[in-house]
């Protein structure tokens, strides 16, 4: 696939405005604990942060997300502007299981 020149703009623009996006998506308090839109990158094994070091952290930021979704205190807008659908898959499945 080819992409032309408006091609390229339109993603660029989109890509920008999706990011001015992620920033202002508010912070969530759970557990006393904030989460933001790019804590989701903790369930994601190859990413860097994910090491023996910050296990223990990043364990209780999963429990905290995890919660928060069961619990309904993640905004809708996270998973609306969602390009990894993790959130969305993660609510799906969650509140399946406890309804």
């Amino acid at each position: 696939m080819t992409l032309n020149k408006n091609s390229i703009i339109i993603l660029q623009n989109f890509i920008k405005k999706c990011n001015n996006i992620y920033k202002i998506l508010p912070k969530i308090l759970y557990n006393n604990q904030p989460i933001n839109y790019n804590d989701i990158n903790i369930f994601d094994i190859k990413n860097d942060i994910n090491t023996k070091k910050n296990n223990h952290k990043n364990n209780k930021i999963r429990e905290n997300i995890i919660g928060a979704i069961i619990n309904k205190q993640i905004p809708n807008n996270y998973y609306k502007y969602s390009f990894d659908i993790f959130f969305d898959i993660l609510k799906k499945n969650l509140l399946y299981r406890n309804n």
